[in-house]
């Protein structure tokens, strides 16, 4: 693509983010690992409040909380630290 394109824009590097090692899972509270852990299987927080009886701004807290503590910048980089540790498992294959 020519240099003006937005493709051609978008071909630096991301941001390498360093993932907190397996055992900081143990740092979290249990409603923030359920939270980490249904978010990372797809559930929005509406579903994950709805599942665990919780109001949704509660649910987005944990959320939060479990990202600050692990240092983690935003929800795709937790998803893909509960993956990568093990949290969450492929479903039945198709």
């Amino acid at each position: 693509p020519p240099p003006s394109s937005p493709r051609a824009r978008r071909s630096a590097a991301a941001p390498v983010v360093q993932l907190p090692p397996p055992s900081d899972w143990e740092r979290l509270t249990r409603c923030q690992q359920s939270a980490a852990r249904m978010a990372a299987y797809g559930y929005t927080p509406a579903q994950t409040a709805a599942f665990l009886r919780r109001s949704v701004g509660t649910v987005e807290t944990h959320l939060f909380q479990a990202r600050q503590t692990l240092k983690i910048p935003n929800a795709t980089v937790l998803v893909r630290w509960c993956v990568t540790i093990g949290q969450v498992w492929p479903g039945p294959a198709a």
